[in-house]
C-alpha cells in the first residue's frame, strides 16, 4: 500500500527502506513490479538468507551498522543524499494498513477464532492486524510476543527492535490485549517443532508466537488460538560473497 501511495516524481526518483528482513523483501518485491528502484539498507549482522532472497527481487541492499537503530542512522543520510523517499518498516498509516489485511484474512479462514499471538518487533504488523480485527470481531483477544533477549543476540532478530514506532505504540495501548514474553530456549523449540512436525522452515521471530504458546500453556489452554508466523528466512551459514 505505501508504495502504491507516492507520486509519479516519487517513484521516479526511488526508495530506500531499513530492514531485517521481511520488509525489505516486500519492498524489493513490489518495487519491481511497480517499476520503483529499491534500496535496502540491512544491519551487517544480518542473516545472509535474508541479504540474498532480497537481492533475487532486485533491490540494492547495502549493509551498514551492527544494530537495526545503526542502519536507521545511515538509511536517513542516505536518503538525503540520493534524495530517496523513506518507506518505513512499521511506523507509518499505510504500512500498518498493508499488515490489517493479515488479520482480515485469519477472520475469514477462521471466523470462530477466540485469540490471535503477534509476534512484536517495531509494531506494525501487530498494530494492523489489531485495528482489523478489533473492528471485525471487538471480542476477539490480540496478543503480542516480543523478545526477552533485546539489546543481545537473539534468534528473534526480526524482531530485536527495542522500542515501538510513535503511531504503533499508541493502537498497541488502545487494542492489544496482552503483551508476553519469551526467552531463547522456547524460540529454539518452536523452531524445531515448526520444521519436525509442521514441515516449516521458520525463522526465530516467525515462531516466537509458537514459542509464546509452549512457555505460556496455561494462559491460551482451551482458546481457539491463531499464530502469525510471519517469516521463515534461517541463515545457512553459506558466505554472503
Amino acid at each position: 500500500m505505501k508504495l502504491e501511495s507516492l507520486t509519479p516524481a516519487e517513484r521516479a526518483g526511488g526508495v530506500v527502506a531499513v530492514s531485517a528482513g521481511n520488509h525489505a523483501q516486500g519492498v524489493a518485491f513490489h518495487g519491481a513490479r511497480l517499476g520503483i528502484a529499491t534500496t535496502i539498507v540491512m544491519p551487517k549482522t544480518t542473516p545472509y538468507a535474508k541479504v540474498r532472497r532480497t537481492e533475487a527481487h532486485g533491490a540494492r541492499v547495502l549493509l551498514s551498522g551492527e544494530t537495526f537503530a545503526e542502519a536507521v542512522v545511515y538509511s536517513e543520510a542516505l536518503a538525503a543524499d540520493e534524495r530517496l523517499v523513506p518507506i518505513p518498516p512499521y511506523d507509518d498509516p499505510h504500512v500498518i494498513a498493508g499488515a490489517g489485511t493479515i488479520g482480515i484474512e485469519l477472520l475469514r479462514a477462521q471466523p470462530d477464532l477466540e485469540t490471535v499471538i503477534v509476534p512484536v518487533g517495531g509494531g506494525g504488523l501487530i498494530a494492523g492486524v489489531a485495528i482489523a480485527i478489533k473492528h471485525l470481531a471487538p471480542h476477539l483477544e490480540i496478543v503480542g510476543v516480543r523478545a526477552e533477549q533485546l539489546g543481545l543476540p537473539t534468534l528473534a532478530e526480526g524482531i530485536a527492535v527495542k522500542n515501538l514506532g510513535e503511531l504503533n505504540a499508541a493502537i498497541v495501548g488502545d487494542l492489544v490485549d496482552d503483551l508476553v514474553s519469551v526467552d531463547e530456549p522456547a524460540l529454539e523449540r518452536a523452531v524445531h517443532l515448526l520444521l519436525e512436525e509442521e514441515k516449516l522452515l521458520v525463522e526465530g521471530a516467525g515462531a516466537a508466537p509458537l514459542a509464546a504458546l509452549l512457555r505460556h500453556a496455561g494462559r491460551f489452554a482451551g482458546r481457539r488460538t491463531a499464530l502469525v508466523v510471519s517469516g521463515g528466512n534461517i541463515d545457512t551459514g553459506c558466505s554472503p560473497r
